[in-house]
């Protein structure tokens, strides 16, 4: 995966999280935005982020250490960058 396809879909899930609400009409739109936001913060970010993970070749540890602030920011930018 790309880095462009990996910010379409991270941005494609954003535009889908605002028209949710408006497919279906006769529930409350505030609580299927919320159930929409939960189910893209637990299972769609951790799988795109998982899907680039293997696609760069980084190991678990090495994604996780550059999440650490300060240290893991020079790492991330070396990383999730290349390719």
């Amino acid at each position: 995966m790309t880095l462009l396809k990996y910010w379409a879909l991270l941005i494609l899930a954003a535009i889908g999280l605002g028209i949710l609400p408006k497919v279906t009409p006769g529930v409350d739109p505030d609580q299927i935005r919320q159930i929409g936001f939960y189910f893209i913060i637990l299972v769609y970010v951790p799988l795109i982020a998982i899907l680039r993970m293997r696609y760069l070749g980084i190991s678990l540890r090495e994604y996780l250490l550059g999440l650490v602030p300060f240290y893991g920011e020079s790492h991330r930018f070396k990383r999730l960058t290349k390719k």
